[in-house]
């Protein structure tokens, strides 16, 4: 079925219930389960040290959630290991998935960004559209 499942993570509750079904494929198909967390970059940096300390700042926020999703990983029976990546969310995410031989992505569609969605197309769907691995869309 499955070999090595991602799940997209941003630490929301819609986020942590895509982990429980990504954990959950994993475990049926005797897969690997990975996280990715992707970071867009700033558009503007004026002042390399502000830029710095929010990286640090948001990448310590980042590994608190982690250690929740490792946490409910364990729980599931598996080594969850996780991955930071910085950039735009389709192309980036859509080159570490072929970089990293993953045959399922697990996504989730972010609610704050429904109308921006609507009018430019969001990173679940120009994932849906330009990937050829499977992708499974949790609401």
């Amino acid at each position: 079925m499955f070999n090595k499942v991602l799940v997209v993570y941003d630490g929301s509750p819609e986020a942590k219930k895509a982990l429980r079904d990504g954990l959950k494929l994993a475990k049926m198909s005797g897969s690997e389960c990975h996280l990715v967390r992707v970071i867009k970059k700033p558009k503007h940096i004026s002042d390399i040290e502000v830029f710095y300390q929010a990286a640090a700042n948001e990448l310590a926020l980042i590994e608190k959630e982690f250690v929740g999703a490792r946490f409910l990983a364990s729980q599931a029976g598996f080594d969850l290991p996780t991955h930071t990546i910085l950039g735009d969310s389709c192309e980036v995410l859509k080159n570490f998935v072929q970089k990293g031989d993953y045959d399922l992505v697990v996504v989730t569609p972010k609610k704050d960004t429904a109308l921006k969605d609507v009018l430019f197309g969001g990173y679940v769907e120009k994932l849906l559209r330009n990937s050829d691995i499977s992708v499974l869309v949790v609401r």
